[in-house]
């Protein structure tokens, strides 16, 4: 019998976190708009995709092999809703800078099409079974993240000065979501450090109407190479958690493979173009986010023709 999953809502192993000091602090460094960190499985050093898009940690097949288990046949759906089989790759030691994560168990996709589009030495993608139990601060700026436990009430990652805005997070499965206004209609946007574009669900496009001015064509990639064509444009008048927003850009694309099998349907997902303002704070525990001005020092790039988004459902 075979298992379809999509990465939204993969086999959720349990995992401990070891914490060498009470706050870690990690370099990472953008590759177009994916977030790259380097961590070590089983010996092999690399760099993994930090994803609060996706379920678990997930490995490349063409460094972290696995196996096939026959009664327990895995496929992963990416986010268009394409297929790759999975394999079971049993773990040794993980470990991200001084944090030791204690991990029985991952899968192992086809990565190869991230790779070779991105042109990078990936070993996988650290979701969420890995981030649930903690509090991360991304300062973009400097290319840094730390990292404490969640829920713990002194760190110095909420004590960077007054935020811009602070938000509740909710969640849909493993998905965290904020909620959004667009006149009188309310959407629902996941966060997602995984895509490269933020994305307006079809639904949300007849919603918002004249409020969306398309710009552009591109494509869109999952973590096949199969890409879909989408329409790029501005959307103006977004309400975010009670917070207004300035005009921001969207990719309009179909996310209904996403929401099959979510416990709360979406209308879109942040990704990096909102998230990369300077400093984002996210506390899985307390279900809160909070957003701090930048500094000044990081560098805006616009998207190029063909883009990734690693967020997929069930």
């Amino acid at each position: 019998m075979s298992n379809k999953l999509y990465t939204c809502f993969a086999l959720i192993f349990l995992s401990a976190i070891t914490f060498c000091s009470a706050e870690e602090r990690i370099p990472f460094r953008m590759e177009g708009n994916l977030l790259l960190i380097k961590a070590t499985i089983n010996g092999q050093t690399g760099e993994f995709i930090l994803d609060t898009g996706a379920p678990d940690l997930i490995l490349n097949q063409a460094h972290c092999e696995g196996v096939r288990i026959p009664w327990a046949q895995t496929m992963i759906v990416d986010f268009h809703g394409v297929a790759s089989e999975a394999r079971h790759f049993a773990i040794n030691g993980f470990s991200i800078g001084g944090l030791s994560i204690k991990k029985q168990h991952a899968l192992s996709v086809d990565l190869s099409s991230v790779e070779k589009a991105k042109n990078i030495h990936l070993l996988g993608i650290i979701g969420y079974t890995v981030l649930k139990d903690l509090q991360l601060l991304f300062d973009f700026d400097r290319q840094e993240l730390t990292i404490a436990p969640s829920g713990k009430k002194e760190t110095s990652i909420l004590a960077d000065g007054l935020p811009l805005a602070v938000f509740d997070l909710r969640f849909s499965g493993h998905v965290p979501f904020l909620i959004a206004h667009f006149g009188k209609k309310k959407f629902r946007f996941g966060i997602d450090t995984g895509a490269e574009v933020n994305i307006l669900g079809n639904r949300a496009v007849k919603c918002v109407g004249a409020g969306f001015d398309e710009i552009k064509k591109l494509r869109v990639k999952g973590i096949t190479k199969n890409h879909k064509a989408a329409r790029s444009g501005v959307l103006r008048g977004l309400v975010i958690d009670g917070q207004f927003m300035e005009p921001m850009a969207f990719t309009a694309i179909s996310i209904h493979p996403l929401n099959e099998n979510l416990t709360v349907g979406l209308d879109g997902i942040l990704g990096m173009p909102f998230l990369k303002k300077g400093k984002v704070a996210l506390d899985y525990r307390k279900k809160r986010m909070w957003i701090w001005e930048s500094d000044g020092r990081l560098v805006e790039e616009s998207p190029g023709e063909e883009v990734e988004v690693l967020l997929e459902g069930q």
